[in-house]
């Protein structure tokens, strides 16, 4: 089901047009309604007072909003500004990369960390309401196998065989140096514990310099592939899901290994999927690293997918519009001028031209402009590791989040977009039912007349110095008010279809719920289940799978884990009991209902809504 927690704004559909056109249209409104301007914003305004690891994005607590996370929590409170959670903080990690491993509606952490010498994968669970705090589960689950000598960077989650529970790659940099390692594969067993199937899946048999780690559907056959970037000279790898569990490297017969120079190929740190053409198949952009005078692939590659049958790549860098650099590295795309087609934006760590970042806008004809001096971020000489796309303000518009390095100092900054050109956008959030709580791996098909965008929820982009994944999934409109049709294609293999839809909003989908065939899909209940749902100015509580001796006690958490309320009377109908929260005194807003059970805690979130006036 999908709701709507911003009005949409007036408008038609406008009608059919080219992607040509399009691109003229939407170049035409930005002239008229002004240029995108990035304006900085200070942490302190914004509640932030304390930066403990890499940065990243995520709904922390399942409310719908997107939350920052920064070593510990800081909730969104829907206004621009967050508010801090100090009982969340972790134990510590590298690289961090949210998903819930098992289910229970929290994300949670998968990281990486060097303990007297030895590296070990980590996770982190996210223990929900009411005070969000992390446990470390890392021997609990069976994922912390020591590893020597080994230099782990980049850990993303994905469920590769689509069972519903999310596994999770781990690249190996350059240790034993200079060959390298075989990556890792862990498999999730029911949101237990985890396996290593490196082995048994093939991913181990090739031994490379890993970095950043780039999910994608990229043959559109309903699996994730893995696209790695890969250093020290070496041919990059894209790990092709064979659907049996098993992998294999077609990075040559795709056409993404790279340059083969003087006996070496690159130097790659990232790359980011993404359609950049908008013809409904996933791309793949990659800067390049290269010290000038030395072998190897010199030149950053914008392969643009040939689609089916065979799902090679053409690189179509020269012409692009964009510049080759030293040390480039940590792509990330996003619409963020809302005219319906991707932008880039990726960094040079250190050497030529300088230390800096460039904002390029898609044209809509596979060039794209250098629009740094315009959009107000033109800081040469500035390192940033990386940048995230994120509508942390939830106007619609893309802001940007990075660390900037600026005489030595390192400040995390936030820089708000301005907005205001006239062009249409909708973001959608994604909760799998027979999928994946996260909804990790499912697409997102939008189509307006004979144009058309495509998302894919993957970790994507990865370069081991931060996650840029944002669950929320973003997509510009152009001028069009009204969706034709919204299709998400789940791992599961559930296809919702949503037609005729407002843009100017966040759609919040549930798998299978008003699906096409308008009913919700049948999913298996594991012990207990408790459901909420919002019933004039109350709250209707249903249990179901109860079957202990004592009465249920449901204990009630605003957004922030404070306790607002306790209900201990429920009327049993056979298996089912049910229950009415009247709110008390508590306003309007999201809440938490929390039973303990013998196994653990069963939760729901709760939106109460009080009638105007009360």
């Amino acid at each position: 089901m999908y709701d709507e927690s911003r009005p949409a704004s007036a408008g038609r559909h406008i009608g059919t047009r080219a992607v040509g056109l399009l691109a003229v249209l939407a170049s035409a409104l930005s002239l008229a309604f002004g240029q995108i301007h990035f304006v900085e914003r200070p942490l302190q305004e914004l509640g932030i007072d304390e930066i403990a690891a890499s940065p990243v994005f995520v709904d922390y607590n399942s409310d719908g909003l997107v939350d920052f996370w920064a070593g510990l929590a800081y909730l969104n409170n829907g206004n621009g500004t967050f508010t801090k959670l100090p009982l969340s903080r972790w134990g510590g990690g590298e690289c961090v990369c949210f998903g819930d491993y098992d289910n229970d509606g929290y994300p949670d952490i998968l990281t990486n960390c060097v303990k007297n010498d030895t590296i070990k994968v980590r996770i982190y669970h996210n223990d929900g309401p009411p005070d969000f705090t992390v446990t470390e589960v890392t021997d609990a689950v069976k994922i912390g196998i020591p590893i020597f000598e080994r230099d782990l960077v980049d850990a993303v989650w994905l469920d590769y065989d689509n069972d519903s529970w999310l596994d999770c790659y781990v690249s190996s940099y350059e240790y034993p140096f200079p060959t390298g390692h075989e990556d890792y594969l862990f498999h999730n067993v029911n949101g237990d514990s985890f396996v290593d199937v490196s082995a048994s899946s093939g991913v181990a048999g090739v031994a490379l310099c890993s970095r950043g780690v780039s999910v994608s559907d990229f043959d559109e056959d309903g699996d994730a592939d893995v696209f790695v970037s890969v250093y020290r000279l070496e041919p990059n790898l894209l790990w092709q899901n064979n659907g049996d569990g098993t992998f294999t490297d077609v990075a040559g017969e795709k056409g993404v290994k790279g340059l083969f120079i003087q006996g070496y190929y690159g130097h790659n740190i990232g790359a980011q999927w993404g359609d950049y053409n908008n013809d409904g198949h996933q791309d793949l952009m990659s800067p390049i690293t290269h010290h000038a005078g030395y072998p190897g692939d010199s030149t950053g590659h914008l392969w643009l997918s040939d689609g089916p049958p065979d799902y090679t790549f053409t690189c179509c860098w020269p012409g692009a519009g964009m510049t080759n650099t030293e040390i480039g590295s940590a792509p990330n795309a996003g619409d963020y001028d809302n005219d319906g087609d991707l932008d880039l934006y990726w960094v040079n760590l250190y050497g030529q031209p300088t230390a800096d970042g460039w904002l390029y806008r898609n044209n809509g004809d596979t060039t794209f402009t250098n629009v740094n001096v315009e959009a107000g971020i033109n800081y040469p000489g500035d390192l940033r590791n990386y940048m995230i796309f994120v509508d942390y303000n939830g106007d619609g518009y893309l802001d940007i989040s990075w660390p900037r390095v600026a005489g030595g100092v390192t400040e995390y900054e936030f820089l708000e977009n301005s907005g205001g050109n006239g062009n249409h956008w909708v973001e959608v959030a994604l909760t799998g039912t027979r999928s994946n709580r996260s909804g990790i791996g499912a697409r997102i098909d939008v189509f307006c007349g004979s144009w058309r965008a495509v998302r894919e929820c993957f970790h994507n982009g990865g370069h081991g110095y931060g996650s840029p994944f944002v669950p929320l999934q973003h997509i510009g409109l152009g001028p069009y008010a009204v969706m034709d049709s919204l299709v998400i294609s789940w791992p599961s293999g559930t296809r919702d279809v949503y037609r005729n839809q407002a843009g100017d909003r966040v759609m919040h989908c549930t798998e299978g719920v008003l699906a096409v065939e308008d009913r919700p899909a049948a999913q298996p209940a594991v012990g207990p289940v408790l459901t909420a749902a919002s019933e004039r100015g109350r709250v209707r509580l249903r249990l179901s799978g109860w079957n202990q001796t004592d009465p249920p006690v449901c204990r009630i958490y605003d957004r922030l884990g404070r306790f607002a309320g306790e209900v201990r009377t429920w009327k049993a109908h056979a298996d089912v009991s049910e229950a009415t929260w009247d709110g008390g005194r508590m306003p309007s807003g999201v809440y938490f209902a929390a039973i303990e059970t013998k196994t653990g805690r069963v939760s729901a979130k709760a939106l109460l809504l009080r009638e105007e006036g009360r």
